[in-house]
C-alpha cells in the first residue's frame, strides 16, 4: 500500500485534511525542484526584417497567437529599422539583442527562440554563430545576402570605397553608401567601418558563410515562401550547412517574402511546441 494512503487512514478524521495538504505541498515542492517535471517557460525574441519595424498586421497576428501559447515575447526596434537605417556595424547589433535575450531569461524564459525575418533571419544565424546564448532559431523569408549583391555594379563599387577608406584609417568617417531591398535602392548614410562589416561577402552578416559556425545544439526551423525569390539556394546555400540537428526543419509553403511570416505561422507554432520543448 502506498505509504500516503496508509498515513491518512491511520489518522483521525479531522486530521485527515492536514496529512492530504502536506501531502500535496510535497508532490509540489518536487515539481519545483525537477525542472524536466514542468513545462519550460519559452521566450521570443522577434528580429524584424530589412527597413521595416516590430510592429504591423503580420506581427500583430503572430504575436498574439504567442501570447496565447503562454510564451513571452520580446520585439525591439533594431539597428536596419526604417527608422534606424543602419544604425550601427554587425557587432553593435549582436549587443543588442543580447540584451533582448537577457531580458526574456530576466522575466522567467527557460528556453530563448530567436525569430527572424528577412535580414532579421541573416541576424539570427549571426547571434547563433557569435553569440550562442539561445536554445532555437527560427529562419523565415531569408534576406540579406553580401554575396550576391557584389553581382550588382553599384553594390560592389560602395563595398570597395568602404573597403579603401577603412584601409586608409578612415573607417570611423560617415558617408552615403548604397543597399537594396526586394528591388528598392536604398542610400543609408553609415560609418565606413560599418558598411563593411554588413556588405562584406566574407564577414558575419553572410548567411551561406556564418551558417556552418552556428553553435551545435541551436535548434533550427527555416521557412521559405515559394514566390521568394531566395527560394531557388535558400536550402542549400543556408539549412544545409547548419550543424546537424534532429530538430531542424526546412519547409518551403505558398507565400511570398512578407507573407512568409502570417502562412508559415501554423508550421513554426507547430515546431515550438512540439519539437524545442524537448532536449536533444
Amino acid at each position: 500500500m502506498n505509504d500516503g494512503l496508509r498515513l491518512c487512514r491511520q489518522v483521525w478524521p479531522s486530521q485527515r485534511w492536514l496529512v492530504t495538504f502536506l501531502l500535496s505541498a510535497v508532490v509540489a515542492f518536487g515539481v519545483l525542484a525537477n525542472p524536466a517535471a514542468a513545462e519550460k517557460k519559452i521566450g521570443i525574441v522577434l528580429l524584424h526584417g530589412k527597413y521595416g519595424g516590430p510592429v504591423g498586421p503580420h506581427w500583430e497576428s503572430l504575436v498574439a497567437q504567442m501570447h496565447s501559447a503562454g510564451m513571452l515575447v520580446r520585439r525591439p526596434e533594431l539597428p536596419w529599422s526604417r527608422n534606424r537605417y543602419l544604425d550601427g556595424g554587425v557587432d553593435s547589433a549582436m549587443a543588442e539583442i543580447a540584451r533582448e535575450v537577457a531580458a526574456a531569461r530576466q522575466a522567467g524564459a527557460q528556453s530563448v527562440i530567436l525569430l527572424g525575418h528577412s535580414m532579421g533571419t541573416a541576424a539570427a544565424i549571426t547571434y547563433a554563430a557569435l553569440k550562442r546564448d539561445v536554445d532555437g532559431i527560427i529562419l523565415t523569408a531569408p534576406g540579406h545576402v553580401p554575396m550576391t549583391y557584389q553581382e550588382i555594379g553599384f553594390m560592389r563599387d560602395a563595398l570597395a570605397t568602404a573597403k579603401s577608406m577603412v584601409a586608409a584609417g578612415r573607417g570611423g568617417e560617415t558617408a552615403l553608401f548604397v543597399d537594396t531591398n526586394q528591388g528598392q535602392r536604398l542610400s543609408p548614410r553609415m560609418k565606413a567601418a560599418d558598411y563593411v562589416s554588413w556588405f562584406d561577402p566574407e564577414g558575419d552578416a553572410e548567411m551561406s558563410r556564418i551558417a556552418a559556425k552556428v553553435r551545435p545544439g541551436i535548434a533550427a526551423l527555416l521557412i521559405v515562401g515559394d514566390q521568394d525569390r531566395i527560394v531557388s539556394v535558400a536550402k542549400s546555400t543556408i539549412f544545409d550547412r547548419l550543424p546537424p540537428d534532429p530538430r531542424n526543419a526546412y519547409v518551403q509553403i505558398k507565400a511570398n517574402h512578407v507573407t512568409t511570416l502570417t502562412d508559415g505561422a501554423p508550421h513554426f507554432m507547430a515546431w515550438l511546441k512540439a519539437r524545442t520543448l524537448d532536449p536533444q
